[in-house]
């Protein structure tokens, strides 16, 4: 009787000992599981190429887990399955499991890569993961159609445990799967697969991760051997205080400047003095607007001094989180020598045909006081004939002839205000209505006065000679988004759908009497400026020409 109480007391004190070995046990589990999940994620923060990541994976899976073979497979786009790093599996295993594909092969592999199996089935975990630590008792107590479901290779190279985990993007698409084989039975318990099934999330992270830098590092290759083989220029400059960031073996060929040396230059540098405030001006708009910008002919300064012409292209990016101007130079100095050289050639062909063409119209004139009126209105027809011929010679030659803007602070007020009086002072005008809306706020600002007159000035002819002798042209200016909108409105016969697209282009025209020159003059002027036109038409209703100059008050 009174051994009881004692064997009460020995009873608890062994029950408490199994229940603090297994509190220890468990702290030992836990630790252990901590240790290689730091030793997963140190590994992946550590490499960026793929194949010195997997390779540390394959050695710190297999310090880990003690088994005699590891190896990672990867599923490519072509839906094949290689090894891309393994330890412990013979070169003869390798070449046999290697060539597996998902769209070929039936086996274990297969199934857990293409997430055919699912965890109801025998040696499946609820993660999709395959295990298995007898793999000699499997086959020698399964049926032969479950036997064909695997190809039995792990087991005819002596392994018995063999564990297949599936990489997953996500906790979804699967990318890939770790393979752990050892030829001991029972070498893995359960706990160690949830272990690794957590450490396969951590490697899919880390190879979308490299996946894309390598993708990222390969596109840079690439827009490298693009940047440097241009036959254009380009320059990156910094959009605040305009410092050369990068370019190209082609800029540095045109300006004839070593790469460091324009490093240390600002984009303003290579630009004429003359030129600076209107490259300013040009940047400024850029800058503020972000609206793209193509200009024709703009001279360059190279190291020795001298000039030569470039079209240029010019926007904003943002590169390495800094507001970077992105400019391409296309040398145009031979487009320009032909177009001077062709001027020349107009010029001397225009002189050759105006001498006997004023002779005809004297000659006409003359004959017109001595003939009968039947004579005198064919005379009178040649006559108007020698002139048009006369005004399409002088268009000729303003289309030939090399445009190169000169850019001061001006009004456009003034400028409107002076051509609509020239336009209301001319009789063939009188009855038309013209409507001012003229916007008295906007400053004076940079653009060739000259030119941008021009342009105006055959907008509103065009206007006028749709309108005819009676109607209304409305001209009004407002300030929109960094830029002067002048809108030239005329209530005339429109302008097709089919010509609308055309009307810009050199000797396109729908009028009897045009030429074709004005408009498409008009828009390479404003093209100059760093500006736009546009136009809307409707038959029968009217048409608004739209031109849009950057308003620039300073040049810096």
């Amino acid at each position: 009787m009174e051994e009881g109480p004692f064997f009460k007391e020995e009873i608890d004190l062994v029950n408490a000992l199994v229940d603090h070995s297994d509190q220890i046990r468990e702290r030992i589990l836990s630790e252990a599981e901590l240790q290689i999940s730091y030793s997963f994620l140190e590994i992946a923060g550590l490499y960026s190429c793929m194949d010195n990541l997997l390779t540390q994976w394959v050695k710190q899976l297999r310090k880990s887990t003690s088994c005699a073979a590891v190896g990672i497979r990867i599923l490519d786009r072509e839906g094949n399955i290689p090894y891309q790093a393994y330890e412990g599996f013979s070169q003869e295993f390798i070449e046999k499991e290697s060539p597996l594909s998902i769209h070929d092969n039936e086996c274990t592999c297969v199934d857990v890569i293409s997430g055919g199996a699912g965890s109801r089935l025998p040696y499946y975990t609820e993660g999709g993961s395959f295990f298995m630590n007898c793999t000699t008792r499997f086959l020698n107590n399964t049926s032969k159609k479950a036997k064909s479901r695997t190809c039995s290779i792990c087991n005819q190279y002596g392994f018995e445990t063999v564990v297949l985990i599936p990489i997953r993007v996500a906790g979804k698409r699967i990318i890939g799967l770790i393979h752990l084989a050892d030829p001991d039975e029972n070498k893995l318990c359960p706990r160690m697969i949830r272990i690794l099934e957590k450490a396969a999330t951590q490697f899919s992270t880390a190879i979308q991760r490299i996946n894309a830098e390598e993708a990222l590092l390969e596109s840079k290759k690439q827009l490298q051997i693009i940047y440097d083989e241009m036959v254009d220029g380009v320059i990156m400059a910094d959009a605040t205080n305009k410092k050369c960031i990068r370019v190209n073996s082609a800029i540095c060929g045109m300006l004839g400047y070593s790469e460091s040396e324009l490093l240390a230059m600002t984009i303003l540098d290579i630009h004429p003095p003359r030129q600076r405030d209107a490259a300013k001006s040009r940047f400024r708009a850029l800058t503020d607007d972000r609206i793209r910008q193509e200009i024709p002919d703009i001279p360059l300064l190279r190291k020795d001094g001298s000039e030569f012409f470039a079209d240029i292209g010019a926007r904003i990016i943002v590169c390495d989180k800094r507001t970077c101007i992105i400019s391409f130079y296309h040398d145009s100095t031979l487009r320009k020598q032909t177009e001077e050289e062709i001027h020349q050639i107009a010029a001397g062909i225009a002189h050759e045909i105006r001498n006997p063409l004023q002779a005809i119209t004297w000659g006409i004139s003359l004959l017109e006081t001595t003939t009968g009126d039947l004579d005198k209105e064919i005379f009178t027809g040649i006559k108007e004939e020698s002139i048009r011929l006369n005004v399409i010679l002088s268009d000729f030659l303003k289309f030939t002839k090399p445009y190169d803007p000169e850019f001061s602070v001006s009004n456009i007020k003034d400028l409107l205000d002076e051509i609509i009086s020239l336009l209301r002072e001319g009789n063939k005008y009188r009855d038309i209505k013209f409507v001012e809306n003229l916007d008295p706020s906007i400053p004076g600002f940079f653009f060739d006065r000259d030119r941008i007159w021009q342009v105006i000035w055959n907008i509103s002819l065009n206007s006028l000679e749709a309108i005819g002798y009676r109607g209304v042209l409305k001209i009004r200016t407002v300030k929109q988004e960094g830029y002067v909108l002048i809108e030239i409105t005329d209530n005339g016969s429109g302008i097709l759908p089919e010509q609308l697209t055309h009307i810009f282009e050199p000797f396109y025209t729908s009028r009897k009497e045009g030429t074709g020159i004005g408009l498409y003059i008009a828009s390479r002027i404003v093209k100059g400026h760093g500006g736009r036109i546009e136009v809307k038409s409707n038959p029968g209703e009217g048409t608004t020409f739209s031109v849009f100059l950057p308003l620039r008050e300073r040049s810096d």
